[in-house]
């Protein structure tokens, strides 16, 4: 599999599900796409988070969602 992640996208998928670079390029499209849903919990959890401080959730720019958002967008590509 090829996914043109970042090093920091690496660092954020290896830091919260224990994922490495290797493990990503030997994953088939059902791993992938378990992998991008993780990221759109975190993503949702983030954004909610953020809007229960009173901020518009359009607004949200945590670390957390920022990234997460950024690996739900790629796309598995052989």
């Amino acid at each position: 599999m090829k996914v043109g992640l970042n090093k920091r996208q690496l660092e954020f998928l290896n830091e919260k599900f224990g994922i490495s670079k290797e493990d990503i390029l030997q994953m088939d499209i059902p791993q992938w796409n378990e992998v991008r849903l993780n990221c759109f919990e975190i993503e949702t959890d983030e954004i909610l988070d953020f809007g229960k401080t009173g901020k518009d959730y359009d607004d949200c720019d945590t670390e957390d969602y920022l990234l997460a958002s950024s690996i739900i967008d790629l796309p598995y590509e052989l």
